[in-house]
Parts: C-alpha cells; structure tokens; sequence
C-alpha cells in the first residue's frame, strides 16, 4: 500500500514539475533574428542576434532563422514574448534606422493561395489552432532599414556597416525596454 502512494506522489510530482519547467520556458523572452545571410543587408537580422548574444542578460533566448513559413513556428513556439529583427525596405526609409512595429502594422491577404508562402500571421494563426499554449503572446518586429535587400554578398552594405554599433545599441535598448512592459 506505502509503495503504490509512493508512485502515486511521484507521478503526481513529476507532472507538477513539468508544467513548473514549461512555465518558466514560457517566461523566457526570444530574440530571433531573421535574414538570409548570402543577400547583403537581408542578413542584418542574423548579424544583429549574434551581437546581442555577447551583450544581453541571460534571460533572453537569442536565435537564428534563415527561412520562413512553418519554421518559424517552431522556432517561437514555447516563449511568451518574441522579438523579431528584420530588415525592411521603405520608401522614405533612411539606412539603419530602426522600426518597432507590431503585427497589425502589416496589411496581410487573407485568403491562403499556396502553403509554400504562408505569411507570419497566418504561420501564428495555424500555430494558435495547433498549440494554443505554445505560441508567444506578444511579438514585436524590429525593422531596421536596409537599402540593399537583394545583393549577393556576405557584407552588409557600406551604409549599414558603417552605422552597425549603433543599430545594435538601438535594438538593445529597444529590447530591454520591451521587455518590462
């Protein structure tokens, strides 16, 4: 009779620890870069998270992500809070002004032409209908203005490079500050 409480309490222990863990997992914030690391200025996102891995606190995830769609999914499942670095392209845009933009910010279709380009609302929308208790709860984009998005090149751009110490200590702060609201 002790035996079977015994394995009862540790049953009951184990699935408690569990949900404690996957708790403090959701806690944790990510950082995810995003870019292409071959395309010059697509890849400032990469560039930006492997600074910020030497400089931010422990409390943030920091990771990489070269392609899209349902990747992205999994690489944001399991956190409560994501960042997400960028390049973008605008047309008054200045070369590294930084971006924090939300996802209501982007006008997206709404009808799904082809699983092969899933936009990041519908990749969340799908990640929510799969695993509700997974997906982050609030993501923000951090966009920094690129001029050259589709140069074949391993070097960010002139422009961009010149200016990379400063990117990084804008994004930093940004992300701190983010992350105590």
């Amino acid at each position: 009779m002790v035996i079977g409480y015994w394995n009862l309490f540790v049953s009951c222990f184990l699935v408690i620890g569990y949900f404690v863990l996957f708790r403090i997992l959701m806690m944790k914030t990510l950082v995810l870069g995003i870019g292409n690391t071959i395309r010059g200025d697509d890849s400032i996102g990469i560039h930006l998270a492997r600074r910020l891995r030497e400089i931010l606190p422990s409390r943030f995830a920091i990771k990489e992500l070269s392609t899209a769609g349902l990747d992205f999914m999994e690489a944001v499942s399991g956190y409560r809070k994501v960042f997400l670095i960028d390049a973008i392209h605008t047309s008054q845009g200045i070369a590294g002004q930084v971006y924090r933009l939300g996802l209501e910010d982007f006008a997206y279709p709404s009808c799904l032409s082809s699983t092969h380009a899933l936009n990041l609302k519908q990749v969340l929308e799908l990640g929510r209908k799969l695993k509700e208790e997974e997906m982050p709860e609030e993501i923000e984009i951090l966009a920094i203005e690129a001029p050259h998005l589709d140069e074949f090149s391993q070097d960010l751009s002139p422009q961009l490079a010149a200016q990379f110490d400063k990117i990084v200590e804008t994004v930093r702060s940004q992300i701190e500050l983010g992350s105590n609201k």
